[in-house]
């Protein structure tokens, strides 16, 4: 009974130490396909790398790019609003600070200068 109950014992150390062994050889994997993705990330930074210099080398590309990219960013800032809309806020602006004066005019200074605009 004792050679039993070791044999089922050794069955399970041996058992384990295969799951370990499988559980590493996981593990070798992934890094092989990590190391694999990161060579390919390198490559494609280099080859980056290599494509910003060649366009810095000439002056005019570099002026160009800086261009495009203002471009870019005032595109993204424009207003929403239509272009009209800064002229008649500019004319809101230059009417009277407060409504009241404009409505409570003078009656008879109106009717004054009616009669002044019909005499001449």
């Amino acid at each position: 009974m004792a050679a039993g109950v070791r044999a089922k014992k050794a069955d399970k150390v041996v058992a384990r130490a295969h799951g370990m062994l499988e559980a590493c050889r996981l593990v070798v994997v992934k890094h092989k396909r990590e190391r694999a993705i990161a060579a390919q990330l390198a490559e494609r930074i280099s080859e980056e790398h290599a494509l910003y210099e060649a366009r810095n080398q000439s002056g005019q590309d570099v002026a160009s790019s800086r261009r495009e990219q203002a471009a870019a960013s005032d595109a993204n800032n424009t207003s929403r609003r239509h272009p009209s809309h800064k002229k008649i806020l500019g004319k809101r602006r230059a009417s009277p600070a407060s409504p009241s004066d404009s409505t409570t005019q003078d009656p008879s200074t109106t009717q004054e200068s009616s009669e002044w605009e019909l005499r001449l």
